[in-house]
């Protein structure tokens, strides 16, 4: 039994014995677990991931459309969803952020407006809405 395989069964017996279904797809270094948890819906929602760092995967309730993913090769994530930080720290993105659709909003700390791009083009600036615009 390989590391590997020693690894997937400790998984594997976690997971049972906790009552959430667990199976493995693939074979060898393609190997991929499964985890199937049962969602307040009644459904049951799934994670896919790949102990050689392939892809994770997280699915609907349904089953049927990923909620997030990530790529291992390219490392892009893709989140279907809020995305919400909480805390103090500093979020950075790195590179270009491209926005499709909808406004963009800047509070204080307060929660006060500051600025906003809304999605018809017009700009709010310091509490006065449209200071620029259409």
């Amino acid at each position: 039994m390989t590391a590997s395989d020693r690894f997937m069964k400790k998984v594997s017996d976690y997971y049972n014995d906790l009552g959430y279904p667990v199976t493995w797809e693939g074979e060898g270094s393609k190997r991929s677990l499964e985890i199937q948890f049962k969602a307040e819906s009644g459904y049951f929602t799934s994670m896919i991931f790949s102990p050689s760092g392939d892809d994770i995967i997280v699915k609907d309730d349904a089953g049927s459309t990923n909620r997030l993913e990530f790529i291992n090769g390219n490392g892009n994530l893709t989140i279907a969803g809020v995305i919400e930080t909480e805390g103090t720290g500093v979020n950075l993105f790195a590179g270009d952020v491209t926005l499709n659709g909808g406004d963009l909003t800047v509070n204080a700390d307060t929660g006060e407006k500051r600025f906003r791009v809304n999605n018809s083009g017009s700009i709010d600036l310091g509490g006065i809405d449209h200071y620029i615009g259409p």
